[in-house]
């Protein structure tokens, strides 16, 4: 029988001190990307480390903090409201008019990411979502 053993498989290229430096970075900065990070950890470690495995180790904390913070704007936005909204058809008015102050190179900008986002999410996941 064989056993599972640390010599088997690819090597892994960042030590769990340093999966844990990159995640504590994304917990300070939300808004920092995998390539910044990845620029420094491949200083730090002497050796190349691409963005994609950054993600890969920050997993959720990457695709997780954008959504919920343009959520979480969004909201405050309406709440900013004056008059407050009331009822769900004034609610539905304010998100509305809301999302028609977004610009569009912003809209084409998330519509152009989302492939690679999903991409991202399939393999941080291991499958199906």
């Amino acid at each position: 029988m064989l056993a599972n053993t640390e010599e088997r498989g690819r090597k892994k290229i960042m030590n769990s001190i340093t999966e844990r430096r990159v995640i504590h970075q994304v917990k300070i900065d939300p808004k920092i990307s995998a390539p910044k990070i990845a620029a420094s950890t491949s200083n730090t470690l002497g050796r190349s480390v691409s963005a994609e495995t950054v993600r890969r180790v920050g997993g959720e904390r990457f695709l997780g903090a954008p959504n919920h913070l343009k959520s979480s704007v969004r909201a405050r936005a309406v709440q900013k409201r004056s008059p407050t909204p009331l009822t769900p058809i004034d609610l539905w008015t304010a998100l509305q008019d809301s999302w028609c102050q977004l610009s569009p190179s912003l809209l084409q900008t998330l519509i152009e990411s989302m492939p690679r986002r999903i991409a991202a999410l399939l393999s941080a996941r291991g499958g199906s979502t």
